[in-house]
């Protein structure tokens, strides 16, 4: 990747031929806003008129839009457009719209979009895991429900990997099989055209960050906005929601952070940490502690009170 920053965007997406196993990365289109509109323009320029959704021409294009893994609200869908199997008697493009981390992931690993063309001769999953991009073997997971499948391909890949897989009514073509990532987040109607491609599912990690651009005295002037909100009004929730993503961390020369004994045992870190920029502020917090507290949050009193000051 290029060492531009791309402000929301990675600037490249993949493409990944099942035919020919050829994996190729490609600048993103950034005159097309969003994942739908990306995807269907790609359909647009490639795909031949009267595909049908379970012939080899048809693709899939998954793709989420240039705010999705910045942590901005409402932001975390992810377009799957395809040719779908339940229109009839002529199959017409659409796009599967699924929550869950694909989207997030696919842009923490480096790329904006990943179109699936072709169609494998055996069954296969795709691991993708930053610039390191490879389509295995999946004749053994072929024919597992949806969620031993996941559960092995992360045993497989990386237990942080984001995956989505398609089941047995996907295998067998069924037109209204979903695909399906993180257990339950669901893409209906498009199972039975990763089934037709021999493609059981996708495993999505990365660690590569999203950069957005703003104005220095502008956030500045935001900054003091939010610090001067009463924590009784939401100012304390807000201020762990938009300031999470930035911080300032100075490790020893061995990249180490040593936190005393006695702040460990008063955060209640055990294991795994979760570290968030709280303006000109850093939390440490207990992974599980954190998913609990971010789960709780009371997001109506949050709006309330960014509407009170206007952002």
């Amino acid at each position: 990747m290029s060492e531009a920053k791309k402000y929301g965007w990675t600037g490249q997406g993949l493409r990944i031929n099942l035919t020919t196993g050829e994996i190729t990365k490609v600048p993103t289109q950034k005159d097309w806003i969003g994942g739908t509109a990306l995807g269907y323009k790609i359909f647009w320029d490639e795909v031949p008129p009267k595909t049908q959704a379970f012939d080899e021409a048809n693709k899939i294009v998954i793709a989420p839009g240039p705010l999705t893994g910045t942590g901005a609200v409402c932001s975390g869908r992810t377009s799957v457009t395809t040719m779908y199997p339940t229109t009839y008697p002529i199959h017409e493009i659409g796009s599967a719209h699924l929550g869950g981390d694909l989207g997030a992931k696919m842009k923490y690993a480096g790329y904006d979009f990943i179109v699936i063309e072709g169609k494998a001769k055996e069954p296969v999953y795709v691991y993708v895991n930053n610039d390191d991009v490879q389509i295995r073997k999946a004749n053994h997971i072929w024919g597992e429900g949806t969620r031993r499948a996941a559960a092995l391909i992360n045993q497989e890949t990386s237990p942080t990997a984001s995956v989505t897989v398609i089941g047995p009514a996907g295998e067998n073509l069924l037109p209204m099989s979903v695909i399906i990532n993180a257990k339950s987040h669901t893409g209906g109607g498009i199972g039975g055209v990763w089934g037709s491609k021999n493609l059981k599912g996708l495993a999505i990690d990365g660690d590569q960050p999203i950069h957005i651009a703003a104005d220095k005295e502008e956030w500045e002037k935001l900054a003091a906005k939010v610090a001067a909100l009463p924590d009784s009004m939401g100012g304390l929730d807000i201020k762990r929601w938009l300031f999470s993503g930035a911080g300032e961390l100075i490790p020893d020369k061995q990249g180490r952070v040593l936190i005393p004994s006695d702040l460990r045992e008063f955060a209640g870190l055990t294991k795994d940490v979760v570290v968030i920029g709280l303006d000109d502020k850093a939390e440490i917090w207990d992974k599980e502690l954190w998913d609990n507290q971010q789960s709780n949050m009371d997001m109506e009193k949050m709006l309330a009170a960014m509407q009170q000051l206007g952002i």
